[in-house]
């Protein structure tokens, strides 16, 4: 029990930092290609954000490209280039 208990916990660890890694990779070729992206806190949306087409949805609304969730408290971020 112990010994599927401390397997799970690696699994589970080495899949958020693979998660994490592809998502800086992502960020650093936008600012490679000299397209750097900027975020800001949606201001119209409100709630927890679950859905990166909802928050894309709202964030077009406020004039922004793009828009989607992120954080351990769900929030949604709107993108533009900076």
């Amino acid at each position: 029990m112990a010994r599927s208990m401390f397997i799970f916990l690696i699994v589970s660890l080495l899949l958020m930092s693979c998660t994490a890694q592809m998502k800086t990779d992502e960020d650093l070729g936008s600012m490679i290609a000299g397209n750097a992206m900027c975020k800001t806190p949606s201001r119209k949306f409100h709630g927890l954000c679950f859905s990166n087409q909802n928050c894309a949805d709202i964030c077009q609304t406020e004039g922004f490209l793009d828009g989607e969730c992120e954080g351990f408290r769900r929030r949604c971020f709107c993108i533009k280039p900076c």
